[in-house]
């Protein structure tokens, strides 16, 4: 984040990124959803501070990672408003996320336990695939609803994590 932003960078880490993502959903078993790609954070002209779109994305990546690693069933959206209101002059900056998706009640608890743990405390919670980068996700908002009668075990969560950047 402290090298000037080139868009052409972040556009190549970006497809990357999505690639991955779709390996790993594939490997866990993991359905995802169209708007799930869309979702990721891309670069536009109105993003005033384009260098926390790299922030945006790695804690994008570790939010999947991790609901995939939980075992969620189906993950059906993804967005990442990055509208930035922050006071420039403040010490972190909040990158907001927004996922939507269904699975039993224990891969959800599992994810919600799991969030805003680092990846060495994910280890030694019982998720030893967890990255090692992995940063911290604290939930500031949370639904979850029986997703059929017919299933009792399955749900669906819509969640709205929270991830802090600090500022240099």
């Amino acid at each position: 984040m402290n090298k000037p932003f080139q868009p052409v960078d972040y556009q190549a880490e970006r497809s990357k990124q999505l690639e991955e993502t779709s390996k790993l959903a594939k490997e866990c078993q993991v359905t995802l959803e169209q708007p799930v790609f869309a979702g990721f954070p891309e670069h536009t002209a109105d993003i005033k501070q384009p260098a926390f779109l790299w922030a945006a994305l790695s804690l994008v990546e570790n939010l999947l990672a991790t609901a995939m690693q939980c075992k969620v069933a189906v993950i059906h959206s993804l967005e990442v408003p990055l509208v930035l209101t922050n006071e420039l002059s403040a010490p972190v900056t909040e990158v907001p996320l927004q996922i939507e998706l269904t699975g039993s009640a224990d891969s959800l608890l599992k994810l919600l336990q799991n969030l805003p743990l680092r990846g060495d405390e994910m280890r030694s919670a019982g998720l030893p695939q967890a990255r090692p980068d992995k940063a911290p996700l604290f939930i500031e908002r949370i639904l979850m609803r029986k997703q059929s009668p017919d299933k009792l075990d399955e749900v669906r969560l819509s969640l709205r994590a929270v991830g802090f950047v600090l500022r240099e």
